[in-house]
């Protein structure tokens, strides 16, 4: 607690934290300093600098603010203006709370809570178009992909996880399609967890087989982490917040990516692998060291498959 001392001499407790002033000068002047208000709307005159500065074209940006917009609008009051959808997504997709709090002229306390807002709508308004249960025919059409763009017969999805690092690091454990798509995304802390690794063994082969059709999650990660700023630097929000960030910035991907075409996928943006995003790293495997039966079962039955004439491809022994 602090206190004050009144013109009597007598000591006023006065609450911590109490407020000096209710608005901060500076911040009255949005209108005419804050950079929505400027360079925003400047940037919005030439595409190829909008996407810069933002990582979506212009027309995304107006798609995703006409999905999310309604639900991220707050009403008008007599006391003071409220912050537009436009600039609160603007403000989500910018930089880190404390530029963006003097650039756009508006309190860090607003700016925390503007992120953790648009977060949770942009994951509640696209998840149902982009990031729904697959029903059987679209298990069977991803199957069908991964064995046409990946040379992977019965494979349905690619399974791996990252350390996403703020204080308390948690873990995107992520089910990613044949074109690089999160169909499932699950964040937060798991317990157990040992050196991870992969397959060792004389079974070269099969193990350039099972890399190439793992390299669509690895693309998506390393897509994630180059086209969203938050992942350059460690995190440095709850473990709360981060997990609605976290969520935000798949379905984002998604939404992004949502009809990519085959040469797309062929042509594999992730030039930046994942770990060399200080904010994102490599997850230890998770539990026992030790396969279950039918995991080695259906491991040797892929490792024969791929060593006959039917399964086998040219590249995977020059390869090895």
């Amino acid at each position: 607690m602090a206190f004050d001392i009144d013109k009597n001499g007598v000591a006023a407790q006065r609450t911590k934290g109490q407020r000096s002033v209710w608005v901060h000068p500076t911040l009255p002047l949005r209108h005419k300093y804050g950079e929505y208000h400027r360079l925003v709307q400047e940037l919005k005159l030439d595409g190829a600098k909008f996407k810069v500065y933002f990582r979506l074209i212009t027309q995304q940006f107006e798609d995703l603010l006409s999905m999310v917009g309604p639900s991220i609008t707050k009403m008008e009051t007599n006391y003071r203006e409220t912050i537009s959808p436009a600039q609160r997504l603007c403000i989500y997709i910018g930089d880190s709370y404390h530029p963006i709090a003097f650039n756009y002229k508006i309190g860090h306390s607003t700016v925390a809570v503007i992120v953790q807002s648009v977060s949770r709508s942009i994951w509640d308004c696209l998840v149902p178009q982009f990031m729904p249960t697959p029903a059987a025919e679209d298990w069977k059409e991803i199957v069908e992909d991964f064995h046409r763009l990946w040379a992977f017969r019965n494979c349905c999805v690619a399974i791996y996880g990252k350390h996403v690092i703020i204080q308390a690091p948690i873990v995107l454990l992520a089910v990613v399609d044949s074109h690089w798509r999160f169909r499932v995304v699950d964040v937060g802390a798991f317990d157990r967890s040992s050196d991870g690794g992969t397959l060792q063994g004389e079974q070269r082969a099969f193990n350039i087989r099972l890399s190439h059709a793992r390299k669509t999650v690895e693309c998506a990660f390393g897509i994630l982490t180059t086209q969203w700023r938050l992942y350059r630097r460690i995190i440095g929000v709850s473990p709360g917040v981060a997990e609605d960030v976290v969520k935000a910035t798949c379905i984002l991907h998604n939404f992004l990516r949502w009809k990519a075409s085959d040469e797309e996928v062929n042509e594999c943006q992730a030039n930046v692998p994942a770990e060399a995003q200080p904010a994102i790293q490599h997850l230890l495997r998770m539990g026992s060291n030790s396969a279950s039966r039918e995991a080695l079962s259906l491991r040797a039955t892929y490792i024969t498959y791929f060593s006959l004439p039917a399964g086998a491809v040219p590249w995977q022994y020059t390869a090895v």
